[in-house]
């Protein structure tokens, strides 16, 4: 599938775990969430540009399907290691979480016979240091902060990553590889910089709810989950 229509999908991660928390018993969405998810996947098409999101070419709705339930697949795990029984090492959770799913990835790559070219691939230079960014930075340092972010902040503030990895993407192109940004771009990017602040604008009571699994966050961490008109339940927290 092309990616400007797998970015798209991708933003699907939010809206997943907004109502996964709602139908698990969680706090019903408020109207500014709603408001930012709708936004936030409006600028993403304004970003991509519809006409690109195929690549000129038909919808493959099998793949569609399969992305879909990626992103269900992605909120589910991310609301459930918020309970989880998980290393009190983030770097460790995260290793355990990476390891096993490139042992899954692994082992369907070799089901569906793509260890067999191997031999007819070559890594240029640019591609192994892009391969050992992600390895360094995405991986390592990024995907800890994640797992360390569910535990602390409301999973629907961290998904809105979804919304701002094309705009960074976007950026980082013309930075790195002198790719032309458009107007279209800039209105895209501001749409999506629009849906994330919505989202993340959480009203008193769902900072309330944050607080008690906020595990061992400092008081200036809780601070950070709870809103600023409620000075008393935050002091009342961290002496607890």
């Amino acid at each position: 599938m092309p990616s400007g229509m797998v970015s798209l999908l991708v933003a699907m991660v939010p809206v997943d775990i907004v109502l996964l928390q709602w139908l698990t018993g969680g706090q019903k969405p408020t109207a500014k969430v709603i408001t930012g998810l709708i936004i936030g996947v409006t600028g993403l098409v304004v970003l991509l540009e519809p006409a690109k999101l195929t690549g000129g070419a038909g919808i493959d709705f099998t793949g569609v399907v399969y992305v879909l339930l990626g992103c269900l697949g992605s909120a589910a795990g991310a609301l459930y290691s918020r309970r989880a029984n998980l290393p009190q090492s983030q770097q460790l959770a995260a290793g355990m979480e990476m390891l096993f799913a490139g042992l899954i990835l692994f082992a369907i790559a070799a089901g569906a016979g793509e260890l067999s070219q191997l031999g007819n691939i070559h890594i240029s230079l640019k591609s192994f240091l892009a391969w050992l960014d992600l390895l360094v930075f995405g991986s390592m340092p990024a995907f800890s902060v994640y797992i360390w972010l569910l535990k602390h902040v409301n999973p629907a503030h961290v998904s809105t990553y979804a919304y701002v990895n094309p705009v960074v993407a976007i950026f980082l192109g013309c930075t790195l590889a002198d790719e032309t940004i458009s107007p279209q771009t800039f209105i895209g990017a501001a749409i999506i910089l629009l849906a994330v602040w919505l989202i993340t604008q959480s009203n008193s009571k769902a900072a309330e709810l944050a607080l008690p699994l906020a595990g061992d966050a400092t008081a200036l961490e809780a601070c950070a989950l709870s809103s600023s008109d409620q000075p008393t339940k935050i002091t009342q927290h961290s002496e607890e």
